[in-house]
């Protein structure tokens, strides 16, 4: 696929679902990605330690794709646990030949009701 990544703050309300959808567009920037047979992984790790801090993925089901869309979704019982503030994201995706690309990242942010 070979993307430029974007870069995109998140925040996450602690105690409430995280929900968050991206299109994905081929070149002409009208028609859906095909992500058939795609895999995802979305990941937050600790800028400064490089500890992870959240890795979901297609695998887990918190990551969904369809249509072109990347959905993300993070109970409310999945983010009460998150006992960290912050950290920085990164989505991964993974084409069926195995090729993997960064599609987007930033901050991601966890803030108190």
């Amino acid at each position: 696929m070979s993307v430029q990544p974007v870069r995109l703050s998140q925040t996450a309300w602690k105690g409430a679902t995280y929900k968050k959808a991206w299109a994905l567009l081929t070149s002409d920037g009208v028609t859906p990605r095909n992500l058939s047979g795609y895999t995802a992984q979305f990941t937050v790790i600790n800028p400064h330690t490089g500890a992870t801090l959240l890795d979901i993925s297609t695998t887990s089901g918190e990551v969904t794709l369809s249509n072109g869309m990347v959905n993300v979704v993070l109970s409310g019982p999945t983010t009460t646990g998150f006992t960290w503030t912050g950290g920085f994201y990164k989505l991964f995706l993974t084409d069926p030949q195995g090729s993997t690309d960064l599609v987007l990242c930033g901050p991601f942010k966890i803030r108190k009701l």
